[in-house]
């Protein structure tokens, strides 16, 4: 998973399935073992027992969050979905599941860790989203 902007970018690399997917989604924002609703659905994934998908999803498109995330998030704005979205992304605080009828709790899960340089870039982030927030309140 990758951000740029306001644009975030899947690639999943999968193989050797029991069957062929039925779900797959992001998790956000809980620590490493523990589960929580999905924030992201990836819509049109591959019904094969291995392969890859390719997304991009504009975390400013309401569309983009499941209601259980948005719920869980207060359902405010969408900048602040998004800006909650990276700070989980961003602490590790974020999984990748992948469902099928064999084990319909989840085949495959993969905890998203963030690069270390991704640290000063999500507070460059912040710092100017909440300075476009206060020009626009003001």
């Amino acid at each position: 998973i990758t951000v740029v902007g306001d644009l975030l970018s899947v690639d999943v690399t999968w193989s050797g399935l029991s069957a062929v997917p039925t779900a797959a989604h992001l998790h956000c924002c809980v620590d490493p073992g523990t589960n929580i609703g999905v924030a992201i659905s990836f819509p049109s994934f591959p019904a094969v027992t291995g392969g890859t998908y390719l997304e991009d999803f504009d975390l400013l498109d309401p569309s983009v969050y499941t209601a259980s995330f948005v719920n869980n998030f207060g359902g405010a704005m969408m900048a602040t979905e998004a800006l909650k979205l990276l700070a989980g992304l961003e602490a590790g605080r974020a999984y990748v599941n992948i469902h099928t009828s064999v084990f319909p709790g989840g085949e495959i899960r993969g905890n998203v860790v963030p690069e270390p340089s991704a640290h000063s870039l999500l507070a460059v982030a912040l710092a100017t989203t909440v300075a476009c927030r206060r020009v626009r309140a003001g």
